[in-house]
């Protein structure tokens, strides 16, 4: 299982590149839907909801839900729903990473009306973040089997 963290993890960091130089930066991620890389949006999103829900904290739970319901509530048909659960995700995300850096640079990156920039930046930084943790308890097991 760990080994397809991983590979999700991976993939999550070549996957804001991959759709800026194919699909372009002026749209959301959001946006993927209705288009050829649907399916690609909504393989990460489910497969990352699945595995966040199965961290024990109530706030990778909430982004779990959260991700999950924003990739179900299509941006066009249903903006507002859509739209709510964009927020709190994006809002869990801030209180999970727990740093002030990162939550500056995000709201600047959103301010200056790029929300592709802002998606991919913590895109990034929460696959970086689940490299961490995965190696964090892999090394823990390792030490409980010594």
């Amino acid at each position: 299982m760990n080994l397809l963290k991983v590979l999700l993890c991976l993939l999550c960091l070549v996957y804001p590149f991959f759709i800026g130089v194919y699909f372009g930066v002026d749209e959301g991620y959001s946006n993927l839907a209705g288009t050829k890389f649907e399916p690609l949006y909504i393989f990460i999103n489910a497969t990352t909801s699945y595995f966040f829900f199965g961290y024990n904290k109530k706030t990778w739970k909430v982004m779990s839900i959260s991700l999950l319901m924003l990739t179900c509530f299509n941006v066009d048909e249903f903006r507002l729903t859509h739209d709510i659960f964009a927020i709190l995700f994006f809002i869990t995300v801030q209180i999970e990473l727990k740093n002030p850096k990162i939550f500056i640079l995000s709201l600047v990156l959103l301010f200056i009306d790029e929300l592709f920039y802002f998606e991919s930046f913590l895109i990034i930084i929460l696959a970086i973040n689940n490299l961490k943790l995965l190696k964090r308890f892999a090394n823990l097991k390792i030490k409980q089997w010594k």
